[in-house]
């Protein structure tokens, strides 16, 4: 429901706002959207970190899920890319003496991924690392990163949360502006 409702409110309601012709129908369907999405954002990426004794306790974390994330801080060995021997591949695998989980990189600007894989990613490659992020049940587990810091002080960081957020920010934002323009009418 967390996941779906923001764009069901969206559709149905900028669309009965553009059916009636209500500039304040369509900035209260683009205000309730955008805040409906800010609650998404902060299911899916909580704010508070824990520190995870062994990778291998995350698989009896049952609260976790494709929407919903758990802020996890692990700490192990780089043991290669998420598609091995694919140097496009961003994603890391971190292993440690319980078992390894894939870390995804994910950036909201096309390609920055594909450039970290080709650039830096290679320098992780057998490094201890801490990383951080949220803990999540796809197909799989998997940790979507927040950042990554290495032994050697190489660190990489994630901004597809933050433009989530923001994303989700502005769009409630400019509802508020439709809303008062329609109502300054």
């Amino acid at each position: 429901v967390v996941a779906v409702a923001p764009w069901v409110v969206l559709i149905l309601l900028v669309g009965f706002g553009a059916f009636t012709g209500s500039a304040r129908s369509f900035g209260l369907a683009l205000t309730l959207a955008g805040a409906l999405l800010v609650y998404k954002q902060h299911v899916r990426y909580p704010p508070m970190y824990a520190p995870v004794a062994e990778v291998a306790s995350l698989l009896e974390r049952l609260d976790a899920g494709p929407v919903a994330g758990i802020c996890v801080e692990v700490r192990g060995r780089i043991i290669g890319r998420g598609f091995p021997g694919y140097v496009l591949s961003p994603d890391l695998v971190v292993q440690d003496e319980s078992g390894f989980v894939p870390l995804l990189y994910r950036q909201p600007i096309p390609f920055m991924a594909e450039i970290f894989a080709l650039f830096k990613a290679e320098r992780y490659m057998g490094q201890e690392v801490v990383a951080r992020g949220w803990y999540r049940r796809m197909p799989g587990p998997v940790i979507e990163l927040r950042d990554v810091t290495a032994e050697d002080g190489t660190r990489s960081r994630s901004w597809e949360w933050v433009a989530r957020y923001g994303a989700a920010i502005l769009l409630t934002l400019a509802g508020v502006v439709v809303m008062l323009v329609g109502v300054s009418a």
